[in-house]
């Protein structure tokens, strides 16, 4: 598999006052594409300024990250702007869905925003949601559904785009066992099926094991980075 995403020697401070936070401490990591990877680590371990580092959602402080071989880091915000929309979709513990708006119109979003006409951004939206089990629900606003038809919603919007990476913070927190395991699956599903890139965050450990790929942070360090058939071996 070739290289997607490599981080060389990446830092990411926070200033506070006098205060200086180390969130992270000279990263290095690659992630190949078609992988479906859980980064976990304690409360205030680093893992979600990881995975927003790796969304492009924040910026280094320092260090190299490439994607697909090309140097990201000192783009400015609108070129990273740009790529995010292009190549990555996201899907966070709180689902960000408009609440004005009903479940279709959430998911072409990104698609207006790109310019895409809006016959073509509703058909593309319907077959996502067709794809998600959610095709009755289309003409529903957040508030007449319910926290796992949200989050499929959420996800939906994240895939409209056909990103190459898909990432996802704490996609289950806010939900309960059952609904959690539906929400995975989806995620199991478009690794062996779309064959996306997936990167998670959770706390979840039994999440993180239905993986192929389980790395540990703690303080903002990589500690630990196991893959699947290492933990079978």
């Amino acid at each position: 598999m070739s290289p997607l995403i490599q981080l060389h020697d990446i830092t990411k401070t926070y200033i506070t006052g006098e205060t200086t936070l180390l969130a992270l401490n000279h990263v290095n990591l690659t992630i190949n594409e078609h992988e479906l990877v859980a980064i976990v680590g304690e409360s205030g371990s680093g893992k979600s300024t990881m995975l927003h580092t790796l969304g492009l959602l924040d910026k280094p402080t320092s260090g190299s990250y490439l994607l697909n071989g090309k140097e990201v880091a000192k783009l400015n915000d609108d070129e990273l702007s740009s790529l995010r929309n292009l190549k990555m979709g996201f899907a966070f513990q709180a689902f960000f869905l408009l609440p004005r708006f009903d479940a279709i119109h959430n998911v072409m979003l990104p698609l207006l925003y790109r310019g895409v006409n809006l016959n073509e951004s509703k058909e593309r939206a319907l077959q996502i949601l067709d794809k998600l089990s959610m095709t009755k629900f289309k003409y529903q606003r957040p508030n007449q559904m319910s926290g796992g038809q949200q989050q499929r919603v959420a996800i939906a919007r994240a895939l409209i785009g056909n990103p190459d990476i898909v990432f996802a913070d704490e996609p289950t927190g806010a939900l309960d066992s059952k609904t959690s395991k539906e929400i995975i699956d989806v995620f199991i599903k478009l690794y062996e099926e779309e064959k996306k890139t997936v990167i998670m965050v959770t706390h979840d450990i039994k999440i993180a094991l239905q993986c192929r790929r389980m790395i540990t942070v703690k303080d903002g360090k990589i500690v630990n980075d196991v893959r699947d058939e290492e933990r079978k071996a």
